[in-house]
């Protein structure tokens, strides 16, 4: 993968993270970021880097996610190997409403709050990426290929065998 499809790959993780923790009614106070080369590739070394970016507030916001995955994913990032993976870690994660706070510190704001919200129900509405952000990019050329992907009869019914 190069650069911007680990910066793709790693924001959309970000999102789906994001997304989950507004689900559950949670903040997260820091952020981790890894990327590695592919283990089994006899031709290359094996490669693999992590970094963490912290908040001063916990948050859920995606774009506070996001800005935050991409300067620690910019810190570790080497010109060179062929990367096969880009994750992402949530840490320190908390109730939203259990949150401890700090005299001088801004709390995450009502405007910001509501901004997510709609954006996770016209997801749920609409299907997912109806909304979506310009940094997980249109065209995911680095998803997983699914061509040779086991039918799955029991949960899709586009699966099913069609008996004539």
């Amino acid at each position: 993968m190069e650069e911007l499809a680990l910066l793709q790959s790693v924001d959309m993780h970000s999102i789906k993270a994001a997304e989950k923790l507004r689900s559950q009614n949670s903040v997260c106070s820091a952020i981790q970021v890894s990327i590695g080369t592919g283990r089994h590739n006899p031709n290359e070394e094996y490669f693999s880097q992590s970094a963490l970016a912290k908040f001063a507030v916990p948050t859920a916001d995606t774009r506070k996610l996001i800005n935050a995955a991409g300067q620690a994913l910019r810190r570790i990032y080497r010109k060179g190997p062929h990367y096969a993976k880009a994750g992402v870690m949530l840490l320190d994660i908390s109730q939203a409403n259990t949150m401890q706070g700090h005299l001088f510190q801004e709390r995450n704001s009502e405007k910001a709050i509501t901004l997510m919200n709609t954006v996770d129900q016209l997801n749920r509405l609409y299907g997912r990426r109806a909304v979506f952000f310009a940094s997980e990019g249109c065209d995911q050329q680095w998803a997983m290929k699914r061509q040779r992907m086991t039918q799955a009869y029991t949960t899709r019914w586009e699966d099913l065998p069609v008996v004539r």
